[in-house]
This record gives C-alpha cells, structure tokens and sequence, in this order.
C-alpha cells in the first residue's frame, strides 16, 4: 500500500483562502470601518479576474487593493468574490479568484501571509481524495464542496 504525501503547503494555503473568504464575508456584513482592514496582493491576469481595462493597462501582472473604507456590494462565492471600490473617484467592481491571490495584510496589526497562486492548471481540475479499498490498493475518490485546488487534505480541527 502506498499512501501519497501531504502536501502541506496546498493543504495551509486551502485553508487561508477559506479564512479569507471568512473575512470578506464578515466584512461585506458589517460594512466598512475603521477597525476592519484587509490589503490584498493578486495576479491580474489570472482566470477569472474582472478589472477594469484602465487598471489592467496599470496593473498588467499584479495588483494591490485594501478594503476597508470605502467599499461596498461584498459578495463573497466559493471561489471568488466580487466588491465595489473607489478607483480615482470611480465606484468599479472588481472580481477576484482566491487562487490569485499571494499576499494579504491586516491593516490594523502587523499579520502579513504570502500565499502560492494556485497554479492556472490546478485551477480548473476537480479535486480528489484517496480512501483505501478492500484489496488495500489508494483509490481517489471526488472531493465536494471544496472549492481550491487539488492535493487539499482535510485536517478536523477541535477538541477530542
């Protein structure tokens, strides 16, 4: 029987982005303020990103955007989000995949995370998990409802 390695750093990425995905959604309820800040680093030529032309043409590899004032219309899906910010005076929304995200910030505090940009084809590939059969043979087996990259083990976090 071989049993395939943990694939630590996708499964501590998975994790983050579901943690931001979190935050977003926290903070698309309460709304902008001073005492919630999140800057966020991302590929823009990644699939899925929705900027404006003007920005791309600014930013044609990466972007950083900070939500906290002024921001609105938070929507917040299993693998990406959409929100309204202010560019130049110009309320624009943007759509932002989790893969292609590589770094945030806490406004507020000194927490900073490099995250890996999930790679373009692991993006579109359904994930699996691997469960052994009668025979002991690893056999994969669909993962649902997990909505970042392949390689993703499920750790249970909590008490005994």
């Amino acid at each position: 029987m071989t049993i395939p390695p943990i694939d630590m750093l996708a499964t501590f990425s998975a994790h983050a982005r579901n943690a931001i995905a979190e935050v977003l959604t926290t903070m698309g309820k309460v709304g902008p303020c001073e005492e919630n800040g999140i800057e966020l680093r991302f590929v823009t030529d990644y699939p899925g990103v929705v900027i404006p032309p003007r920005l791309k043409a600014l930013y044609p590899n990466a972007m950083v955007i900070i939500i906290q004032h002024l921001f609105s219309g938070m929507e917040v899906r299993d693998n990406d989000f959409d929100v309204y910010l202010q560019f130049d005076g110009v309320q624009t929304m943007i759509t932002i995949p989790f893969g292609a995200i590589f770094e945030l910030r806490d406004v507020n505090s000194k927490f900073q995370m490099h995250l890996p940009v999930v790679s373009i084809a692991e993006a579109d590939k359904p994930e699996v998990a691997a469960q052994e059969d009668a025979s002991g043979n690893v056999v994969p087996l669909p993962r649902k409802g997990r909505p970042l990259g392949d390689n993703v083990v499920e750790i249970p976090f909590g008490k005994k």
